[in-house]
């Protein structure tokens, strides 16, 4: 167990380092790697392990992709550019939901 929380603490100070060591284009890059990660997993949870053909969660990463551009581009914080996008895409859910 302690092995374990010793692995941890490596990991979270290297996490924390990253971007001192290395500037940012990196991280943003490392960003936008880990996005593009968490999309295809759920498009393989989707089709591959699930068998369902579902282009409808691409609509859902693509709305809230493009509301966090506007929310990032005038935002004071980065709060609304976290709040903004998983809300809009929330709503489009609700309205396309209460539709289907």
């Amino acid at each position: 167990m302690r092995l374990r929380a010793l692995g941890f603490v490596v990991v979270v100070a290297t996490v924390a380092a990253f971007p001192a060591a290395f500037g940012v284009y990196p991280v943003k890059l490392l960003q936008e790697i880990l996005i593009w990660g968490v999309f295809a997993m759920s498009l393989d949870l989707l089709m591959g392990y699930g068998g369902m053909v579902s282009f409808g969660h691409s609509a859902f990463f693509g709305i809230g992709a493009y509301v966090a551009a506007f929310a990032l581009r005038g935002s004071p914080g980065a709060l609304a550019g976290l709040a903004a996008p998983a809300l809009a895409a929330a709503a489009a859910a609700l309205v396309i939901g209460f539709f289907s």
